[in-house]
């Protein structure tokens, strides 16, 4: 079930999710993450970016809400849901989930009360390539996804 579910993320996703993170000059940015999901897969058909009210630093984004809500809004009138958030740790440093980290996808998954256990994103650039790694809020506990197995695919 979901310890297997294959995650698909259409490339304008990684594009727009490059642009939003280029543009923060390496202040720590992000958003929701749209689409559809089941037992079996997770489609990711957009992501939002913080907004412009939002405010952020090195190591921390609060998103701007009023964008948020509007966006969203937009999204579940188009058939989407929200699936999870992305946000980017700085240039060159770790894609591990910090503690701060940890709790907030833990909070954001029992706050949503998911179906199906949310993905988050944690995306950082490395030798000028955008990396990025998976996480899935089950039982409670955050699990990462292991890219080499898979699961994860760009279309």
């Amino acid at each position: 079930m979901s310890n297997q579910r294959k995650i698909r993320m259409l490339e304008k996703c990684i594009y727009k999710i490059k642009l939003i993170t280029q543009s923060s000059k390496n202040l720590e940015t992000g958003g929701l993450i749209y689409g559809r999901m089941n037992p079996d897969w997770v489609k990711i058909y957009d992501v939002s970016g913080p907004g412009e009210k939002a405010q952020s630093s090195e190591y921390s984004i609060s998103f701007d809400l009023n964008y948020i809500a509007e966006y969203t809004f937009q999204k579940i009138s188009e058939d989407y849901y929200i699936l999870g958030t992305w946000h980017s740790h700085p240039s060159d440093t770790s894609l591990n989930a910090s503690l701060i980290d940890i709790s907030t996808m833990i909070k954001f998954s029992k706050k949503y009360n998911f179906f199906y256990p949310p993905i988050f994103i944690i995306v950082g650039w490395n030798s000028g390539d955008l990396n990025y790694q998976l996480y899935e809020v089950i039982d409670n506990k955050v699990r990462l996804i292991k890219l080499s197995e898979g699961r994860f695919i760009i279309e």
